[in-house]
């Protein structure tokens, strides 16, 4: 017992300054900004609309059944709703929360895999500086909560290994602990969690032959109990829901998802195969150029026959995201599982000498990536593809002075960290790496709140018209933000219906469209604009009729 306490107390010490700086990182943008449509403020809207119904069991989504995502994600929402948490925030801290709970797991990971305490407290500190973890860390997405589930599911795997054969018990309870994690992560997202319990299992079949040596992750008879677990848990959730929602809304879920996802029915999400592999290669930066440049010994006969304790990382933290990346549909955060495993690898990697062309390599990468922000920060308005966005985002961004030094500061920094000699030390590259990285991403928070207003449309949603309207229409990224404002039982949708006919259907409607569009309709001069705002750095205005009404003059509200 002593020393099991003794190993869980240097696990603690080990993730505690990586816990510490991801604090101090994340913390702040729970208040930076507001929600971010249509992903956080639709996560926000179903967990409130459980709170409002009564209706726990299946989510809702504008008074319909939502068959998009199972319930867990919106479960917990609701939860810290419960506990005085503003529901606008939940999704957000239900990110930050679960990325510090997958920092504490990542030493009993390591422990579990074999790798020494030193490279297990590398890791967390470089799981804690990957630029894609720690951005979606601020994101109120599922994935995040999904990647707890998963480390939390492998953490289990991997102390059952540890554990005597003899010691029955034990292993059992280890191995239903891990399916009634397997049965949350399915619950979280869909059958892609079981993809990275399968990747662990496939990497440790793959571990080259040693006598006597344990194999992390190899897979067990008590593998079957956790699936059977996993399995029982979420089957029983789908019939229940069935029962309430009915079997289409069963078969979207699932089998539906699936086919959208694999066969690539979702258009707007279809990327390049490889896409996500790119995505964490350069979400990793600068960790991905120096772990690549290390010295160590490597052949093809190693790649394919690796060492037990690393097998089963790379199965966990490579063949998923090359299966997923092989799909039509891919998105940067699918791959947020795998980050954990891939840190460890890295800090593994770290632990050897880095090439000086590596060295080299990821100064040069950090003093070009500062450079151009602050040049798009500084000449905004030639940024490629800026032209999207409103004029007056842009105007605003050109004239932000506090933007633009924080991005000046942030990039200063990096530079130094990447170029600054002392004496004829070689320089420490991982410590450079960490001092570089934390500068930008402390910088996140000011640059979330300075874009604010110009990103989720708060000053529209909150506007005292809107709040007074008995009815209102609005575009369908915008349906939620302005419910949660409002509190309306229903915001109707605008898509496939003529502004016109709606405007003039009832004086007391509101109606939200961005402005080009009632610009182009010409209705903008024979409305009244009774609010305004900004949504994805696109000007949004609230109107009402009816037509031939004495309206305001075009320019009102500007």
């Amino acid at each position: 017992m002593q020393e099991q306490v003794g190993s869980v107390q240097r696990c603690g010490a080990a993730a505690l300054p990586a816990l510490l700086l991801a604090a101090l990182l994340l913390v702040p943008s729970l208040f930076a900004r507001g929600l971010l449509p249509p992903d956080e403020a639709r996560y926000a809207d179903v967990a409130l609309a459980m709170r409002e119904s009564g209706e726990g069991l299946v989510p809702r989504l504008h008074q319909q059944w939502y068959s998009e995502k199972p319930p867990v994600f919106f479960w917990a929402v609701a939860a810290l709703d419960r506990l005085g948490v503003p529901v606008a925030m939940g999704p957000r801290l239900v990110s930050i929360l679960s990325a510090l709970a997958i920092l504490a797991l990542l030493p009993v990971v390591a422990r579990g895999f074999g790798v020494a305490q030193g490279s297990a407290r590398r890791g967390t500190l470089v799981l804690a500086t990957l630029p894609l973890f720690a951005i979606y860390a601020q994101l109120g997405f599922i994935d995040q909560l999904l990647a707890l589930e998963v480390t939390a599911a492998a953490a289990c795997a991997l102390e059952r290994g540890r554990i005597a054969v003899a010691r029955r018990a034990a292993r059992t309870g280890w191995a239903l602990a891990e399916g009634l994690l397997l049965a949350l992560a399915l619950l979280t997202k869909g059958p892609v969690a079981l993809l990275f319990a399968a990747g662990l299992r496939a990497g440790a079949a793959l571990a080259r032959p040693s006598d006597g040596a344990r194999v992390p992750g190899r897979a067990g008879a008590l593998d079957l109990l956790v699936l059977g677990v996993a399995g029982a848990v979420a089957g029983a959730w789908l019939l229940a829901a069935s029962r309430v929602a009915g079997a289409d809304y069963v078969w979207k879920l699932t089998l539906g998802q699936l086919e959208r996802r694999i066969l690539g029915s979702e258009p707007k999400h279809h990327v390049r195969p490889g896409f996500l592999a790119a995505v964490v290669l350069a979400g990793s930066l600068p960790w991905s150029v120096l772990a690549l440049g290390a010295r160590v010994p490597w052949s093809w006969r190693a790649a394919v026959r690796l060492p037990p304790r690393l097998a089963g990382l790379v199965g966990w933290g490579v063949l998923p995201v090359a299966c997923l990346a092989a799909i039509p549909t891919q998105q940067p955060h699918y791959a947020l599982p795998s980050l954990p495993p891939l840190a460890l690898l890295a800090a593994e990697l770290l632990s050897a000498p880095i090439r000086r062309g590596a060295r080299r390599a990821a100064a040069a990468i950090a003093v070009a990536l500062s450079a151009a922000l602050v040049a798009a920060t500084l000449w905004i308005e030639h940024v490629p593809g800026i032209s999207a966005f409103d004029p007056e985002v842009v105007r605003r961004l050109a004239h932000d002075h506090v933007l633009a030094g924080v991005v000046a500061l942030a990039a200063l920094t990096a530079i130094l960290a990447a170029t600054w000699r002392t004496g004829q030390r070689p320089p420490d590259a991982p410590a450079r790496a960490v001092l570089g990285v934390v500068a930008w991403l402390a910088a996140l928070p000011v640059i979330a709140w300075r874009a604010d207003e110009l990103m989720n449309a708060s000053s529209l949603v909150t506007s005292p018209a809107l709040a007074s309207a008995p009815r209102i229409v609005a575009p369908t990224g915008l349906r939620s933000a302005v419910r949660l404002a409002t509190r309306l039982p229903l915001v109707e949708e605008s898509r496939g219906r003529a502004l016109e006919e709606l405007v003039d259907s009832d004086p007391a409607l509101v109606v939200i469209a961005p402005r080009s569009t009632l610009e182009a309709s010409g209705l903008l001069p024979r409305v009244r604009v009774v609010a305004r705002g900004f949504m994805r750095g696109r000007e949004m205005v609230a109107v009402r009729g009816p037509l031939g009404s004495v309206a305001a003059p075009a320019g009102d509200g500007r």
